[in-house]
Parts: structure tokens; C-alpha cells; sequence
């Protein structure tokens, strides 16, 4: 559940930057293909190459054909990372959804995104079997939710931190309350169609409740943003390593590399008793995303930033090109 709550923060940020652009999507996609190309070919490379070593656990090494590298070559198409080839497609359609909200009253842009979000989540509620259900749906309803946040700010309600706790507590206590109920309940569960996981995340899932959770947070941090931002060391710091955040995602979600890394993970001891796993949990979590993040913040500043900005140039050389001739 916790993972699909940052999945649709990671949503509502962009839609929320992304709510009144109309321009060319060009740019920003070639350079999001370049970042995914980079780590998903570049990481099955190194695979191929070190594979045979005492670094892939035996049971980890797989024979690498053509078919991989191609699959790797072309992520986004063949839906290497599913949030990606998602993501990839609400970005591109981003400027007619923003430009159709031009064009519809309040009102109007309240319907259409209850119509979406019934669609893809209360619908799916009732009946999981339903196949209007998509990763695409998944986001873009979410991103229907960011750009109205962004367009509608006088409208939004004044949540406060201890209001949103709530919200969010309720939406767990919810999440766990009906998984477990569920479980007990296998028999029920499966007459109905109704898998384990209906409010948690992952595959036959209805993630509405994760979505409330990451509405409630982003609309208190809109609410509470302030006026004026002074830059400081952490910022600085934020800002420098920001960038590389999205790499940790496509280094650690991988489809060959994942279960090598999380081997390593929980083959270290872990302490006895519920306190000692938590903790272990935690410091585990936090010691692999400072790891992972360094890895990236040096695969970015060596790799994809210059790659990124080579991509750029060459783009604006061919639209300047291209504008050239059609004045011509």
C-alpha cells in the first residue's frame, strides 16, 4: 500500500507542474527514454558480463537471448517498468487532457475526474474482474486529480497535518482491516472474485485508499507551501541529488537485478522478536536507498545528464530545422 502511495505522489507532482502546459511533450519524453534506456539496457550489459561471477548468486543466472536485449533496449514499449510505459503515455497526452480542462467549466472538470475515478477505482471496488482497470487508467486519473489541485487551489479544503494523520491512519487501518478480513475469509473472498490484496496494491488490486492517502498529503502540503522559499544547505542538497531519485526506481526495479540485490538483503541475520525485525527493516530500507542513490547520483552526472542534454541539443537542432523549411 505504502508503495502505491508514492506512486500516486509521484503523479500528483508532475500533474501539478504539468496542469496548464500545452507545449510540445517532445523534450521531456525523449529525455525520460534516454534515463530508462540508459539503466535498462546498461544494467542488463553488466549482467551479461558479470553474471558468471561470484557476484550473481548461481540461482540468479540466466541465459541472456536476443529477445532481452531487445525487450531492454525498448523499456517503455515493452513495458519493462510498468509505471514508466504508463507514465510515458499520460505525459504525452498530457497537453490535450489540459487543453479539454481549458475548455470545460468547474463543474464539468469535477464530473469527468469522479467519472475517471469511479471508473478506475470504485467500479473495480465492486467487481475486480473488470477490465477498464490499466496502469494507463491508473495514472492518468491521478493526474486528473493533480492538475485539478493545481487549477482549482481556491477551491481545495484547508487540511490541516493532524487532519491529514487522520486520513491517513484511517485509510491503514482500513487497508489492513479488510486485507485481513479477507484472508480469514478466503472462501467468501473467492466467490466474489475478490483476491487478498483488493485494497493493498499489486495485481487485481483497487488502490483507492492509497490514492486518498497521497491526495490528503499533497493537498496539505499545497495548502501549507510557503510564500517565500529561502535556499538553503539542505535545499541545495535536495535540489543536487533530486535528479537522481528516479534511478534508485529503475536501478532496484530491474526485472534481472531485483532479486539479486534483495538476496543480499535479507540474507543478513536479522534479530529475533517483532521490535528487532522493525528496526532491522527500517535501517535495511534506509541503508539500501543511500547506497542506490550515490550509484545513480554517479551514473547521472557521469552518463545521463550529458547524454540528456546531447538529446536536447540534437532535438532543437531538428525543430529548428524543421521550422526553417516550413517558413521556406
Amino acid at each position: 500500500m505504502i508503495g502505491q502511495v508514492g506512486v500516486a505522489l509521484f503523479m500528483l507532482i508532475s500533474a501539478y507542474f504539468l496542469a496548464f502546459s500545452t507545449s510540445n511533450p517532445c523534450t521531456r519524453l525523449v529525455k525520460l527514454w534516454t534515463q530508462v534506456f540508459i539503466y535498462s539496457f546498461g544494467l542488463l550489459v553488466l549482467f551479461s558480463l558479470i553474471q558468471d561471477t561470484s557476484i550473481v548468486p548461481k540461482q540468479y543466472r540466466i541465459p541472456i537471448h536476443a529477445g532481452a536485449f531487445i525487450s531492454h533496449a525498448l523499456p517503455i514499449i515493452f513495458n519493462e517498468y510498468w509505471f514508466v510505459s504508463a507514465y510515458f503515455v499520460v505525459v504525452l497526452l498530457a497537453p490535450f487532457a489540459n487543453k479539454l480542462l481549458d475548455s470545460l467549466s468547474f463543474h464539468q472538470s469535477i464530473v469527468l475526474t469522479v467519472i475517471m475515478l469511479w471508473i478506475t477505482f470504485g467500479w473495480r471496488l465492486i467487481n475486480p474482474s473488470i477490465d477498464y482497470f490499466s496502469n494507463l487508467i491508473y495514472l492518468f486519473s491521478i493526474y486528473l486529480i493533480g492538475a485539478m489541485i493545481r487549477r482549482q487551489k481556491q477551491h481545495l479544503p484547508d487540511l490541516r497535518i493532524w487532519q491529514t494523520a487522520i486520513i491517513t491512519i484511517a485509510c491503514c487501518i482500513l487497508c489492513i482491516a479488510g486485507t485481513h478480513f479477507l484472508a480469514l475469509h478466503d472462501n467468501i473472498a473467492q466467490k466474489l472474485g475478490y483476491p487478498i490484496n483488493l485494497l493493498a496494491g499489486g495485481e487485481g488490486s483497487s488502490p483507492i485508499l492509497a490514492v486518498i492517502m497521497a491526495t490528503a498529503i499533497f493537498i496539505c502540503m499545497v495548502r501549507n507551501l510557503p510564500t517565500k522559499t529561502h535556499r538553503t544547505i539542505l535545499t541545495d542538497f535536495i535540489v543536487r541529488i533530486a535528479p537522481a531519485t528516479f534511478g534508485v526506481y529503475l536501478l532496484h526495479e530491474h526485472n534481472i537485478w531485483k532479486p539479486v540485490l534483495w538476496h543480499y538483503v535479507f540474507s543478513m541475520e536479522q534479530p529475533a522478536g517483532i521490535a528487532g525485525k522493525a528496526l532491522f527493516a527500517i535501517i535495511s530500507i534506509l541503508v539500501v536507498y543511500i547506497l542506490l542513490l550515490a550509484v545513480c547520483y554517479v551514473i547521472h552526472i557521469c552518463i545521463t545528464h550529458p547524454v540528456c542534454v546531447f538529446s536536447e541539443k540534437i532535438i532543437m537542432r531538428i525543430s529548428s530545422t524543421s521550422h526553417t523549411i516550413t517558413r521556406s
